[in-house]
């Protein structure tokens, strides 16, 4: 029983310090509505130049990249960038224009952001992404958005219905 009421008392904790955070730095979103205003420049990056924002489609629910090994354990390595998406890419504002014009892309890795379009009107919708690419395959870059557009965008996932990452309905 103590068990149990230690991890509500941390999963509240880390609920309070998520909550705090986001109101202090703001949340960011990796598929952005309107064109981004500021781009944050990587730490990987060598120069801004690298930067492509691009007006895209998100061709299928993003992928969530953590979870079992084979043993049917937890993966005890877990990528920087835990999501992973198919985008049709439209046209390019911004940068050089990716060979093909459907790409996969990695993103994610914090607590406070938008993951990614999941309902059948979100996937509908065309967004403005900021990226780069490396050795690795192409990376989304997460631009900054109010927290009531953050909450407006879990407002609509959670009302559709529609499976979190883990399976599970938002109902």
């Amino acid at each position: 029983m103590r068990s149990l009421v230690g991890c509500l008392v941390c999963a509240v904790l880390i609920w309070t310090a998520t909550v705090a955070k986001a109101t202090v730095d703001g949340v960011v979103t990796y598929f952005s509505e309107e064109v981004p205003p500021a781009i944050p420049k990587p730490e990987a990056l060598l120069s801004e130049d690298q930067i492509v924002l691009a007006k895209v489609r998100v061709l299928s629910r993003p992928a969530y990249l953590v979870g079992l090994d084979q043993s049917g354990q937890p993966t005890r390595i877990v990528p920087r960038e835990r999501w992973s998406a198919w985008l049709q890419v439209h046209d390019v504002i911004r940068g050089k224009r990716p060979e093909m014009e459907r790409i996969n892309a990695t993103f994610g890795g914090e607590l406070n952001y938008a993951r990614g379009p999941r309902t059948p009107y979100q996937l509908e919708q065309e967004y403005f992404v900021a990226m780069y690419e490396d050795s690795s395959g192409y990376h989304l870059i997460g631009v900054p958005i109010s927290l009531a557009k953050y909450h407006e965008w879990q407002r609509v996932i959670t009302e559709s219905g529609y499976p979190n990452a883990d399976g599970y309905r938002n109902r």
